[in-house]
C-alpha cells in the first residue's frame, strides 16, 4: 500500500460536546442535508407512524444497500458530500457515514460520525510485524435514540465476511478491534473530520484513495484529547454490603435530592432497608466507581411498593448516575435482571411516572401497562404499573 496520509495536529476537529444534540443537526458544506433530493428520498424513507428507530433503521439500510463501496465496486467518482454520494450512487465509508448523517439530520434525527483505526492487510495477525502494519481510519455514524441514547452504526456495505446491522441496543458493526494498533474511538463528531475530507476532496480515482487512506497515529489522538476514556465498567451481582451505595440508587431513581430525603420517607425507604433479605436480587455496573444499579425486591401485602401486583412478584427499581446516563448502560441492567429473575419469579412488576421517558425502554423489552393501575403519585402527577411475564 502507499503512504498514508496522516492528520497535522492543528488539522484536528475536538469533538462538540454529546449533549449539544443541536451540533448533531446542523447543515454543512459537506452534510447538506437541505439539498431538495436528499430531502425528498428522507422523507420518503419516513413516515408519520414510524418511530424515530424505525426511521433511523431505514435510512440505515438504504444508504448501506444502495450506496455501492467505491472500492468494493472500483468505482468513480470520488465523493464526499452528502449530495454527490446521493447523486452517484457511490462513496467509500467515510463518504456513505456522510450521507447517513444527512438523510438522519434532514428526518431531525441527531446523527455524529465516529471512526475506528483499522488495519488494511488482511494477513493471519500471527504472521504480522505489528510495526509495519499499514492503518487507515474506518468511518461509521452515531445516531442519538431517544430511548437509548447514542448507537453506533456501519453502512460501508456488507459482503462476504462482513454483516453489519441496525440492532439497538446491541451493536453489530462490520468490523471489530483485533491488533494492537487498531482502535475503536469512542468520540462523536458533528462534522466529518478534515483529514478525511481532504483525501476525499483530492482524489481523482477511487485508486488514488486506496493508496492514500487517511489515518491518524494513536500518540495523534493521544496528543491532542481526541481519545474519550471508554467506560470499561463490568456488571457484578448486588450483596448485603451494597445497601449504601443502593441508597444512593434510589435517590436518582426517586427523583430526589439527598439521600437523607430518601431514609426518611416511608414510601420510599422499604425499597433499600435491610438490603440482602430473601427475594432480594439486583445487580450493579460498576467503573472505578458504581454506575447504576437495578434490583428486584418481594413486598407483603401490608407493606407494598408503588408497583405492587403481589407478594409472589418482585418490584423492579433502576437507576444510573446522570453522567453516564444514554450510554446503555441502563439497558443492560435491565436485560441482566430479566433474564435471571425467570429462574425465580413468575413476573416482575415496576412504577413509572407517565411521562417518563424510560416507558419505551420498558415496552420495548416486553413490559406492558396494567390496566387501570394509574394514580396520581406522592408529587401530584401520573403514574401506572408495568408488568413483565415469564409465561
Amino acid at each position: 500500500m502507499g503512504k498514508k496520509k496522516e492528520s497535522k495536529s492543528n488539522n484536528l476537529k475536538k469533538p462538540i460536546d454529546s449533549d449539544d444534540l443541536a451540533a448533531y443537526l446542523q447543515t454543512s458544506d459537506i452534510i447538506d442535508w437541505q439539498h431538495p433530493e436528499i430531502l425528498q428520498l428522507a422523507h420518503h424513507l419516513a413516515s408519520p407512524s414510524q418511530t424515530t428507530e424505525e426511521i433511523a433503521k431505514a435510512c440505515f439500510e438504504w444508504v448501506r444497500d444502495e450506496i455501492h463501496h467505491s472500492c468494493d465496486y472500483q468505482m468513480n467518482p470520488v465523493t464526499c458530500r452528502a449530495s454527490d454520494v446521493l447523486k452517484y450512487r457511490t462513496g467509500y465509508c467515510f463518504a456513505k457515514s456522510h450521507l447517513l448523517a444527512a438523510l438522519l439530520r434532514a428526518n431531525q434525527i441527531p446523527a455524529g460520525f465516529c471512526y475506528q483505526r483499522l488495519t488494511i492487510d488482511d494477513s493471519p495477525p500471527s504472521k504480522l510485524i505489528y510495526s509495519k502494519i499499514p492503518c487507515t481510519l474506518h468511518g461509521l455514524n452515531a445516531i442519538f435514540l431517544p430511548e437509548i441514547g447514542w448507537y453506533r452504526v456501519d453502512a460501508r456495505g456488507n459482503k462476504a465476511g462482513i454483516n453489519s446491522r441496525f440492532t439497538p441496543p446491541q451493536e453489530q458493526l462490520a468490523f471489530e478491534i483485533k491488533l494492537p494498533q487498531e482502535a475503536d474511538f469512542t468520540n462523536i463528531f458533528a462534522e466529518p473530520l478534515p483529514v478525511v475530507v481532504e483525501v476525499l476532496q483530492t482524489a481523482k480515482t477511487w485508486e488514488e484513495v486506496l493508496v492514500d487512506l487517511p489515518d491518524v497515529s494513536l500518540e495523534m489522538w493521544q496528543q491532542e484529547h481526541l481519545v474519550a476514556r471508554a467506560i470499561d465498567y463490568r456488571v457484578r451481582a448486588l450483596t448485603a454490603t451494597d445497601e449504601s451505595i443502593l441508597w444512593m440508587m434510589l435517590m436518582y431513581a426517586a427523583h430526589e435530592s439527598s439521600v437523607a430525603n430518601v431514609q426518611s420517607h416511608p414510601d420510599l425507604l422499604h425499597y433499600v432497608k435491610d438490603w440482602g433479605r430473601a427475594g432480594d436480587l439486583g445487580f450493579m455496573a460498576i467503573d472505578e466507581k458504581p454506575l447504576g444499579a437495578a434490583w428486584l425486591r418481594l413486598f407483603p401485602s401490608d407493606d407494598r411498593g408503588f408497583g405492587y401486583l403481589g407478594e409472589d412478584i418482585p418490584e423492579l427499581a433502576i437507576a444510573v448516575l446522570p453522567d453516564y446516563r444514554n450510554r446503555g448502560i441502563g439497558t443492560k441492567l435491565l436485560m441482566q435482571i430479566i433474564a435471571v429473575a425467570g429462574e425465580i419469579f413468575p413476573a416482575i412488576s415496576l412504577s413509572v411516572r407517565a411521562h417518563s421517558q424510560a416507558i419505551s425502554l420498558y415496552e420495548r423489552v416486553g413490559f406492558v401497562k396494567v390496566d387501570g393501575s394509574e394514580i396520581v403519585n406522592r408529587t401530584g402527577g401520573g403514574s401506572f404499573n408495568m408488568i413483565y411475564k415469564y409465561s
